[in-house]
């Protein structure tokens, strides 16, 4: 992505303001990331894609259909080095999402360490700690990309340890 567009990108969002700060501390770390079984409903852990990225991270994705649903609901998980690659990461989420009504979420709609989506119910993009976040689900009102950000959440925040130390 062009340099000129990402400074205009990181403007509009306010990327100074959260880049490289995590309500866990910069200690906290996720490695060897892996999503249990139970944490989304409909999801199979086994079909979960994990493919190393020439940027050194790591991309987690998984596509599931919700009970009851007709479309197809997509996570990715970018898992990082550090807070502040994954905030790297989350402004280029933010740059590929191309609409204008994007907006940082809080309050009521408050996930990770910082979130923006234009719709909550079927987008949502997010950071916690060391791992970025995409949210997308299928428009067919069977799930909500926010209810799903939280429960990834839940589970990120709680699997959070101490630089060094590895996921069970």
């Amino acid at each position: 992505m062009e340099s000129e567009n990402l400074t205009a990108i990181a403007e509009r969002f306010g990327f100074d303001e959260w880049r490289g700060k995590s309500r866990d501390g910069a200690a906290a770390t996720l490695r060897e990331i892996a999503i249990p079984d139970g944490t989304i409903a409909g999801l199979d852990p086994a079909r979960i894609r994990v493919v190393a990225l020439d940027d050194g991270t790591t991309l987690h994705r998984a596509t599931w259909q919700a009970e009851g649903g007709e479309g197809v609901n997509r996570l990715d998980l970018r898992e990082c080095g550090s807070v502040e690659k994954a905030h790297e990461v989350l402004l280029e989420l933010l740059a590929n999402m191309q609409s204008p009504l994007v907006e940082r979420l809080g309050g009521d709609h408050d996930v990770g360490d910082v979130a923006f989506a234009q719709d909550p119910s079927t987008s949502v993009v997010f950071a916690r700690a060391n791992v970025a976040a995409k949210v997308d689900v299928a428009p067919d009102g069977a799930l909500r990309a926010l209810d799903t950000a939280r429960a990834v959440d839940e589970w990120l925040a709680g699997s959070a340890r101490p630089t060094g130390e590895t996921m069970a």
